[in-house]
């Protein structure tokens, strides 16, 4: 059963046991008391709107209105009002109560993106630095972003036997190949040149062809046979005698390195191929 009931500018108390629609008039304010008023209230209905609350209330219009009570079994429109919720209305059937809950937030995180409208401050790639380093920048770094390994280095060896090791004569070992190189530090030939200041670890394979006479030299250094020698290894009555030689040092950017090679067996002698040799390698290892 429904009925109409009449509201003016005074407060009427209504039961929690039914839901009111207000079907036409003013605008009917309500609230928990009897002091409902337009500035002092819960919420507000207008005309096509629905209160529906389990307990008592008290509506007051702001003008005429007529509100319909409603037995709350039937009632299961979105448009209903309940005091206090918000959000978006879904109907229990068996509780025959709308229940309330919050929407989604609006999404945010889209403003910070690049060309957003509160895009974030992300600040230009660094290199990776020499020591710990908290950092001062006030500004965000992208998921994506890369740190480049500014770590040159690079391998070369000889495909062929190197022949006419001239006896007593220092002789630079000349590379044809790569295995790899991407800081172009070696063209062709002997010289390995040095992209930047620092500490370098350096290393290289050597293997003679059989011969028991005199000895055998190999050193790492300079362009310049016999001259800034970094490293350096002897043997004597070499007999298919492979060498090795390492060594850690400073070099400077721009600075040449080569190998070279010494034999006194009284004849020319050659520098076999194979795996590993002849093979010469230079990497940066940190500022130093």
């Amino acid at each position: 059963m429904a009925y109409d009931l009449q509201l003016g500018q005074s407060s009427r108390h209504v039961s929690g046991q039914y839901a009111y629609l207000l079907v036409s008039g003013d605008t009917v304010y309500y609230g928990n008391d009897v002091s409902v008023s337009a500035s002092y209230n819960l919420g507000s209905l207008t005309p096509g709107q629905y209160l529906d609350q389990p307990g008592p209330a008290y509506l007051v219009s702001a003008g005429t209105s007529y509100i319909r009570q409603v037995d709350r079994a039937t009632v299961s429109d979105a448009s209903i009002v309940r005091p206090l919720d918000g959000g978006v209305p879904t109907y229990d059937a068996a509780e025959r109560t709308f229940r309330f809950k919050a929407g989604p937030p609006p999404l945010h995180a889209a403003t910070h993106l690049p060309g957003g409208t509160d895009a974030l401050t992300t600040d230009t790639p660094v290199s990776v630095g020499t020591a710990n380093s908290e950092g001062t920048a006030a500004s965000f770094a992208r998921s994506d972003h890369v740190h480049k390994l500014d770590a040159p280095g690079c391998r070369v060896y000889r495909a062929t036997d190197q022949t006419g090791i001239v006896t007593a004569t220092w002789t630079a070992v000349s590379f044809s190949n790569e295995r790899y190189d991407p800081d172009n530090m070696w063209t062709s030939g002997a010289n390995i040149t040095i992209p930047k200041t620092g500490v370098y670890s350096l290393w290289a394979n050597i293997k003679w062809d059989t011969n028991t006479t005199g000895s055998r030299y190999a050193y790492i250094g300079g362009p310049t046979a016999g001259v800034d020698v970094v490293a350096m290894i002897h043997v004597t009555r070499a007999s298919s005698e492979s060498q090795v030689i390492s060594s850690i040092s400073k070099l400077t950017a721009g600075e040449v390195v080569a190998m070279y090679v010494w034999q006194d067996s009284g004849a020319d002698r050659s520098l076999l191929s194979g795996q590993s040799t002849p093979e010469f390698a230079v990497q940066y290892v940190g500022a130093g």
